[in-house]
């Protein structure tokens, strides 16, 4: 849209003002390769596939199910994470209802 490139070219890990940032999307960086017809080269490949093993590893991560009326924040540039699938209910007021917001660091 507007002549502005459909990817981005940014590091998984980067430090800004002294800090570790992370930001990882697996499926965003497999996709933006393929639209922009450049492979991943053996090494990323087996190096991304190492990350998302580690980062799934049952022993270094935390699960919950949100209930009713929670709320949860994640800083996307320091906490790695996801959600599972789920069934929703037929009834209209029993259909779930997620609110997500970005709030965007200017500094």
């Amino acid at each position: 849209e507007n002549g502005e490139s459909p990817t981005v070219n940014e590091p998984i890990f980067k430090i800004v003002d002294g800090k570790l940032r992370c930001r990882y999307l697996r499926n965003y960086i497999d996709e933006g390769h393929k639209l922009q017809k450049q492979s991943l080269t053996k090494l990323q490949i087996e190096s991304l596939d190492l990350f998302d093993k580690i980062s799934n590893n049952d022993d270094l991560s935390v699960n919950y199910d949100l209930k009713a009326d929670d709320m949860v924040f994640f800083n996307n540039n320091r906490v790695l994470h996801g959600r599972t699938s789920f069934e929703d209910y037929e009834n209209p007021n029993q259909k779930r209802y997620l609110i997500r917001s970005w709030i965007k660091d200017r500094t």
